[in-house]
């Protein structure tokens, strides 16, 4: 199918583009792969045909929701098919924005060399997808900017022989489907660049680590600037014992990025002018940074979560929101402070309910949470259990993505 038939066909498929971020060896976000999925529902790109996923991403990024929402100022990797490549003078990409992922089903002779050939002189960046080299595909690798290798399909001598190959060229590896520090610190050691997968939001658990004690200030701090029930002179006096966060707060809201002409001084005028309900949001994130030197990547997945959590619950007319919130953010701690939840929970004042939904994923909470864990790994023909309109659960997903976005810019 070509690509131009492969746009017309897209009127009527109803589908959601999911992003995957890419980080370097300091864990900072560097790019974000955009990947298909034919509905709202869908584990996997289940395409019959590969040229129409690559036209629906392509189709999605440009026109609907547009790069900034889907990568902000990083870069995004798309999948290319041979159809795709051919077309490439008809789709008017920006190089400064994508970086093409060639597939590895993709069929290279010369004439493909020559088109990849004129495109990396055109600033487009190469990547090379689950590559496994060989002699045969020399020229292409010495087009290639970016070479992703799948550690999942490789055992460690051959991850290492493979590794020894191609640093003899001057790319960038990147190690797909990493899901666990180990094997990140190994990919590390081995000399990879980039990295891809979902460890970074998995704790790195030590045996016999307790949370230090004005860590533990810090977390009863958050618990209860979560309640419902918090008014506001007591949210002036907790903020206003801990001085970092009394800092902070007053550096956020005077930095330009809030657009305030006003320039505030005391803590009174914050919880003012930011609302009670921000106010929580953004009191929680400062005081969680503040107790780990995770990565900015591993807050944004934190803040989505709860979010996501958060509209999914106003979507079904429950009352206290805010506890839903709660629950994403805390569910999340073990990541943040490499310590198992249920030793972090002894000493907080949660209610019973919210540990059970954390913890054992009971109640209506806990089926919110499930669906959201679910969504950040695109199992998503799972979550009706709790919500029965598929499109009710991406669209509230798509915001949760927007909305962290949003905060952590704001934040930095």
């Amino acid at each position: 199918m070509s690509i131009a038939t492969a746009y017309d066909n897209l009127v009527d498929f109803e589908y959601c583009i999911a992003r995957q971020p890419v980080c370097d060896r300091d864990l900072k976000l560097v790019a974000y792969e955009l990947l298909y999925r034919s509905n709202n529902l869908a584990i996997s790109a289940e395409f019959p045909d590969p040229d129409q996923a690559t036209a629906q991403v392509l189709m999605t990024a440009l026109t609907e929701a547009g790069m900034e929402f889907l990568t902000g100022d990083v870069l995004g990797y798309v999948n290319m098919t041979r159809e795709a490549l051919l077309n490439m003078e008809n789709l008017d990409l920006p190089c400064d924005h994508i970086v093409l992922e060639i597939l590895e089903d993709v069929i290279i002779d010369e004439h493909l060399l020559s088109i990849i050939r004129r495109l990396a002189g055109q600033g487009y960046l190469i990547a090379l997808d689950d590559f496994v080299y060989k002699d045969s595909l020399k020229p292409l690798v010495e087009l290639a900017h970016i070479i992703k290798l799948d550690v999942r399909a490789l055992d460690q001598q051959e991850l290492i022989e493979q590794v020894q190959l191609l640093k003899k060229f001057p790319v960038k590896l990147l190690a797909e489907k990493v899901e666990t520090w180990e094997e990140y610190r190994f990919c590390k050691a081995l000399g990879f660049d980039l990295f891809q997968g979902y460890f970074f939001s998995s704790p790195q658990l030590l045996s016999g680590k307790k949370a230090p004690h004005n860590r533990l200030s810090t977390l009863k701090l958050i618990a209860r600037l979560n309640e419902e029930e918090v008014q506001f002179e007591e949210l002036v006096q907790l903020i206003a014992q801990d001085p970092f966060l009394y800092y902070k707060l007053l550096r956020y809201i005077n930095s330009a990025a809030l657009g305030s002409q006003k320039k505030f001084s005391n803590i009174n005028q914050v919880v003012i002018f930011l609302g009670i309900d921000r106010l929580r949001i953004l009191a929680s994130m400062l005081s969680l940074t503040k107790m780990s030197d995770k990565p900015a990547l591993l807050f944004s997945a934190v803040l989505q979560r709860a979010r996501f959590c958060e509209l999914l619950a106003q979507e079904m007319n429950i009352s206290n929101q805010e506890e839903y919130f709660t629950a994403g953010l805390f569910s999340m701690l073990d990541a943040c402070l490499d310590m198992p939840l249920d030793q972090l929970f002894q000493d907080l004042p949660l209610p019973p309910s919210m540990k059970d939904a954390i913890l054992k994923r009971e109640g209506c909470a806990g089926s919110i949470l499930s669906c959201a864990m679910r969504m950040e790994r695109w199992e998503c023909d799972q979550c009706l259990s709790c919500i029965s309109n598929k499109s009710t659960v991406h669209r509230c997903y798509r915001q949760a993505i927007k909305w962290s976005d949003e905060i952590l810019r704001d934040l930095d």
